[in-house]
């Protein structure tokens, strides 16, 4: 039966006065700071293998979060925040990528929390062809003040919609306004 030699691990030889640093091994864990090519797509505690000085060193990655982007494998995720008007009529918008300035098109009658795929958009894969997706998941922000002027139009908007009949809104007290809602809520159910 062969077995590995308990003395030397296999290494054919043994250090009979190992030093305090390395204890025998002949390798040390030390810490340098120094810049280091990267290649693009690694993960946070991922180990690459790169040259320094002449020597091969394992160096393990702390990737950094980013306050604008998430990160799913090689996908990317970001959220963005638009107006009503371009949820509604829909239109274009220039939003920040992982390579730069990326134009949007956002579709006509969007809902928030609707979600944009760009494909190849994202991560590059490592030591593989291809880039992941950039997800832009979208957020409808809802004015918190209006002028008069966009108060009057939101209420004649509202005029217009089809709404529950136990529906109260703002600025729809009116009999005649009231009566055209439920008008138009015949109209549309067919009654």
């Amino acid at each position: 039966m062969r077995s590995t030699c308990r003395n030397c691990y296999g290494q054919g030889y043994i250090v009979t006065t190992p030093c305090r640093n390395c204890r025998g091994s002949g390798v040390t864990m030390q810490s340098k700071r120094g810049s280091i090519k990267i290649p693009a797509g690694v993960s946070d505690g991922q180990t690459v293998r790169v040259i320094v000085d002449g020597t091969e060193v394992m160096a393990t990655l702390n990737v950094e979060r980013s306050r604008q982007f998430r990160r799913e494998g090689f996908d990317v995720h970001s959220d963005v925040a638009i107006g009503i008007s371009l949820a509604v009529l829909g239109g274009n918008m220039r939003i920040a990528g992982l390579t730069g300035p990326i134009d949007l098109k956002i579709p006509t009658g969007v809902q928030s929390h609707h979600r944009i795929r760009l494909s190849g958009r994202g991560i590059p894969r490592l030591n593989h062809y291809g880039s992941g997706d950039h997800y832009v998941h979208i957020k409808i922000a809802t004015p918190k003040k209006l002028t008069p002027k966009q108060r009057d139009l939101m209420i004649q908007f509202a005029e217009t919609e089809q709404h529950p009949s136990d529906t109260n809104i703002i600025g729809l007290t009116d009999k005649e306004a009231r009566k055209r809602i439920e008008e138009s809520n015949e109209a549309f159910s067919g009654e």
